[in-house]
């Protein structure tokens, strides 16, 4: 009987409303799946603290302001300031082995910030938007846990590699015996499958003696 396409069709599934919009800001689940390494766990976790000092660290309620739109009221000085403290943020960043187009696109941020930061009034207020830092730190971030997943899917291409040459030298190491006179790899499977023989002197294990009767002494039949 001929199946109907009714009968072997499957409602899609409806993606929860937003769930697109939170992956794109947040990168889903695929983080909490990655492990960073002790240090670059550390060095991230400093570089996300003084990029919240330097943007978020105040709650406004209906906005989060740091550090840099604060001092950037100063004239000058205070965009100098938190132009050396976005600075020594990056340079916390490359301890961690960063590529040079990372560190180039994050020195970048900074300087577009700190242009801005020269504006009065209005360079403060697109200062405030523009969040340099945290930019910097999920750029960071997301660097860092990408080189993560690369590093875990060579680890298991390398360890599925050694376990092949493993099987492949076992195997001709048993083929080799088998060639010389010593039992083949189908041969060692064939005995490892087989149970073990019963002794002489166990139930089945061989012929028993017989002494017959009438017969000569110390005649024995076997």
């Amino acid at each position: 009987m001929a199946t109907t396409q009714h009968q072997i069709s499957h409602p899609a599934q409806v993606e929860p409303k937003g769930s697109k919009f939170k992956s794109f800001f947040t990168g889903g689940n695929k983080k909490k799946q990655i492990v960073l390494s002790a240090r670059d766990a550390e060095i991230l976790a400093q570089v996300k603290k003084r990029a919240k000092v330097l943007d978020t660290a105040i709650n406004l309620g209906f906005a989060k302001i740091g550090l840099d739109p604060i001092l950037g009221l100063i004239p000058v000085a205070g965009d100098g300031i938190t132009l050396m403290i976005a600075m020594r943020l990056i340079h916390t960043a490359q301890k961690a082995d960063i590529p040079k187009s990372l560190s180039h696109q994050m020195y970048f941020n900074v300087l577009i910030d700190f242009g801005m930061g020269l504006v009065p009034v209005v360079g403060d207020f697109a200062d405030f938007l523009f969040k340099a830092n945290r930019r910097n730190a999920k750029l960071f971030e997301d660097y860092l846990y990408e080189r993560a997943a690369e590093q875990a899917a060579e680890a298991e291409l390398q360890a599925a590699a050694n376990l092949r040459h493993q099987q492949l030298h076992q195997q001709a190491l048993a083929n080799f015996n088998g060639v010389n006179g010593g039992p083949s790899a189908h041969q060692q499977q064939q005995q490892q499958q087989q149970p073990a023989k019963k002794g002489w002197f166990s139930r089945g294990g061989g012929k028993d003696t017989v002494i017959e009767m009438g017969s000569p002494a110390g005649h024995v039949v076997k």
